[in-house]
């Protein structure tokens, strides 16, 4: 299968499918969860040691993430587990 890949403003192409991004405009911050294990680990590797700095940091990564490609996965946290 040949792989077509177009992006604008309003939709992304990959393949078959289309994200219409206008419906789904920024990313669900309310869906953010850390298991005390997660916030360790990811406190552990990036190096911040606040709770609050480090979700901070986080939303601002699926933020920046989300504009590029409105997964599902960037949407609701899955690209953290």
């Amino acid at each position: 299968m040949e792989s077509t890949t177009v992006h604008d403003d309003s939709n992304l192409l990959l393949g078959d499918v289309t994200f219409h991004t206008a419906s789904i405009t920024v990313a669900d911050t309310a869906l953010y969860s850390l298991t005390p294990e997660d916030a360790v680990f990811f406190k552990t590797q990036i190096g911040i040691d606040d709770d609050e700095e480090l979700k901070r940091h986080i939303l601002e990564i699926q933020a920046k993430a989300y504009k590029v490609a409105p997964y599902p996965c960037i949407r609701g946290f899955t690209f953290l587990k």
